[in-house]
């Protein structure tokens, strides 16, 4: 996909959570947080396919770190919401799952560039002594 593609489709993606959101929610520090993180957060994703089809697993076996990341995405987005305000605040919960995907693909952006080097095999202890 060409970039100015790919960014007009990720302007378009964080506009279009943002207005959902705006629905609910009238805060502009939440607007704004919204419409970067999924903007930007969409632009990775486009960028690394695989990601959008969640075949990073080459294995076959069950993805056990992709289970602890929805895990973790679903409680910390639960609790935003549930901790920034009473009743349940939207906006906060869609931000606080927004920030969780950016740290994801930013993370499998970072393997890519080359700034954290992956051991060839899985199986292999990380750490030696």
């Amino acid at each position: 996909m060409r970039a100015s593609l790919r960014y007009a489709v990720a302007l378009v993606v964080g506009t279009a959570v943002t207005l959902g959101v705006a629905a609910v929610h009238t805060d502009l520090t939440i607007l704004a947080g919204t419409v970067v993180i999924y903007a930007l957060t969409a632009a990775v994703w486009l960028r690394y396919p695989s990601l959008l089809r969640l075949d990073l697993n080459r294995s076959g076996s069950p993805n056990i770190a992709l289970g602890g990341i929805s895990g973790g995405a679903s409680f910390g987005a639960l609790t935003l919401g549930q901790a920034f305000g009473d009743p349940f605040h939207l906006g906060a919960a869609v931000l606080g799952f927004g920030l969780i995907q950016f740290g994801v693909v930013t993370g499998v952006w970072a393997v890519d560039a080359g700034e954290i080097d992956l051991p060839e095999s899985g199986g292999e202890e990380r750490t030696r002594q």
